[in-house]
């Protein structure tokens, strides 16, 4: 399994503590876990330079994953033509997106926009990583339609697609709470 924007790798070692075995984790910011698991790879790198990427030449994975990292993509395509040809014949890529909400209210306030208009935006914006304060990240919200397109630019098609939706629990006071 390869895990592209790992972070620390930490869920990568969650992972293999429930059972699972070679995995290898890709970062841009080289802040792994100090005492890996045995079965974890770390590789310093970027999600856009994963053709060139030492360590990763050759190799193919049943899975890919990209757990919210996809929107630093600067060629969203490309680097799914990357992954698609990393993949083993009978494997598959899970990318999760970013709820829009999460840098929404942050985007709004700094620009001095409205929560609705920053919630639809796709638009990049930069912001200052938490790792170092001399790396600038660049990251674009997705909508669903705009990652259907890409998949499929990069030949790849779309099996299941799941919207999270609220528990019971927070949906039962969410209509408590609804007006009407």
């Amino acid at each position: 399994m390869l895990d592209v924007g790992c972070g620390n790798g930490g869920k990568l070692a969650e992972l293999i503590g429930d059972g699972a075995t070679a995995y290898v984790g890709v970062d841009v910011s080289g802040n792994f876990l100090s005492a890996p698991p045995p079965g974890l790879e770390f590789i310093r790198g970027d999600l856009n330079e994963l053709a060139s990427m030492p360590g990763l030449a050759g190799r193919t994975f049943d899975r890919i994953l990209f757990l919210q990292p996809f929107g630093y993509a600067k060629d969203p395509v490309r680097t799914m033509q990357t992954a698609r040809a990393m993949l083993a014949d009978d494997g598959f890529i899970l990318l999760t997106k970013t709820q829009p909400i999460r840098y929404a209210v942050e985007r709004a306030e700094h620009n001095e926009t409205s929560l609705g208009e920053e919630y639809f935006s796709t638009a990049r914006f930069s912001y200052l990583s938490g790792w170092s304060d001399q790396v600038t990240l660049t990251k674009r919200p997705y909508t669903i339609s705009d990652l259907i397109n890409v998949f499929s630019a990069a030949g790849l098609r779309i099996e299941t697609a799941i919207e999270p939706q609220l528990s019971e629990d927070a949906d039962a006071v969410t209509r408590i709470n609804r007006p009407g």
